[in-house]
């Protein structure tokens, strides 16, 4: 099979494409408002950078990723936060979704330069996240939106989960986080 990833700022999608993903994003994500508020009122923050995956030059998977200073257990450390991932029904099982975490992370450690990715799934989707080298954490996450400042609970009854990929010999720290802004 012929994947091919593709990194790039969203601001530069071709219209075609952006209006293919948007389309598809509302499908997969269809809890997820135009205004970027899901039904438990979360506010979501896109991403700036994108990558998009292709199969035999067909569109096939998609993921975003935007630079964050958080706070982790008094720490500030950066990271590339992953959000958006999707992989269209009829393209998943072929390798799409993990040839672009793959290149995402790899932008993520030595494009950005940042000190990790994280990114936030649920339960599902966890043991293929692990399965590329992810690590699932559980904190309590802070954030920061229209409507004030909420927690998240990530523990083993959550239907939250947080998952880091620390850059490097990092060892992500401990400690609750503060993601200063709103989830990605």
């Amino acid at each position: 099979m012929s994947i091919r990833t593709e990194v790039m700022l969203i601001a530069d999608l071709p219209e075609q494409l952006a209006s293919e993903i948007d389309r598809r994003s509302a499908e997969i994500f269809s809890d997820v408002g135009p205004d970027l508020i899901d039904s438990r009122g979360i506010q979501w923050t896109p991403g700036t950078w994108c990558v998009v995956v292709y199969s035999y030059n067909e569109f096939g998977a998609y993921a975003e990723v935007l630079e964050r200073e958080i706070i982790v257990g008094g720490q500030t450390v950066r990271v590339g936060g992953i959000g958006g991932v999707m992989s269209l029904p009829h393209m998943r099982g072929k390798g799409l979704a993990k040839a672009g975490m793959r290149a995402m992370t790899d932008y993520i450690c030595t494009e950005m330069q940042a000190d990790a990715g994280m990114l936030y799934c649920a339960p599902h989707n966890v043991a293929f996240y692990q399965s590329l080298g992810w690590q699932q954490i559980e904190r309590h996450i802070t954030y920061h939106q229209y409507n004030g400042t909420h927690v998240l609970d990530m523990g083993e009854s959550s239907d939250d989960n947080v998952l880091v990929m620390p850059c490097g010999d990092l060892v992500f720290p401990d400690g609750d986080i503060d993601v200063k802004g709103n989830l990605w």
